[in-house]
């Protein structure tokens, strides 16, 4: 699922600027930031739930 929420954010959040590192925000920056470009994506409520996990995990380094 993980995988599924990387693969989702690169590609959506590509659209409009050069990708943010999962790690140049902290975990509690993240959820405000990627819901202040939401409404400029193609993303869906299922998966915005996953991709804030995904940065939340990958901020921390728990993810490689």
């Amino acid at each position: 699922m993980l995988d599924r929420a990387k693969q989702t954010y690169q590609e959506s959040c590509s659209i409009c600027h050069h990708l943010h590192k999962e790690s140049q925000y902290n975990p509690n920056q993240w959820p405000s930031l990627f819901k202040s470009m939401l409404s400029r994506t193609p993303i869906n409520q299922k998966d915005e739930w996953l991709i804030i996990q995904y940065l939340h995990k990958a901020s921390k380094g728990d993810i490689k």
